[in-house]
């Protein structure tokens, strides 16, 4: 192989083959990371989905409260006038509603404070999708790194050592030109003929 086969063989197989697969693999680590991402944030929407019904829930039984606070509010005029008239059976009867009522409420109550501080869980799915995706970024994201870190190495070293050939080749490229070099080779090769043709 001549130096130009070396050299045509080193510029094809050389940086711009190296760029390329090292585009290659940011694009195969960008793919993976979007994967990653994309399953990341689907079991958080999920997660706000289920926070967003417990609020909701939250709401509803907040208004079934008032309701019932506003059914015990309009009894008052009933237990008033029973009270004032000496009414106990309508008295009892009013206060046993109100008891029904105030359970209810209490009930309500408990469920509305169990819903608030409530942890509310994701998509186990989701969640395992997510998990799966993330190992896979970080797998993906350790062999990048070796990857790029390879690459890195490599061309320090090739710069190196294209700068050493660069500096070893430097003084002889001062000569090496027909121009440059004319005069000694001229005179050796007319002392050689002169010499030759003396015979």
């Amino acid at each position: 192989m001549n130096i130009q086969e070396i050299l045509n063989a080193a510029k094809e197989h050389g940086a711009e083959a190296v760029r390329d697969v090292f585009a290659e693999l940011r694009q195969e680590n960008q793919a993976i990371t979007a994967e990653a991402q994309a399953a990341y944030d689907a079991y958080f929407a999920d997660v706000r989905q289920r926070e967003a019904r417990i609020r909701q829930r939250v709401e509803a039984l907040g208004q079934e409260r008032d309701v019932l606070s506003e059914k015990i509010r309009t009894m008052r005029p009933a237990l008033v006038a029973a009270t004032v008239e000496g009414d106990t059976e309508t008295v009892s009867r009013i206060q046993g509603d109100m008891a029904d009522i105030e359970a209810q409420k209490a009930a309500l109550t408990v469920q509305i404070e169990l819903l608030s501080d409530a942890k509310v869980p994701g998509s186990k799915e989701l969640f395992q999708a997510a998990d799966s995706k993330l190992k896979e970024l970080r797998a993906a994201n350790e062999q990048y790194r070796a990857a790029v870190g390879a690459i890195h190495d490599f061309a320090g070293e090739q710069l190196e050592l294209w700068e050493r050939i660069e500096d070893d080749t430097a003084s002889s490229t001062k000569y090496s030109g027909m121009a440059k070099n004319q005069g000694g080779t001229v005179r050796y090769t007319e002392k050689l003929y002169e010499h030759f043709q003396k015979k």
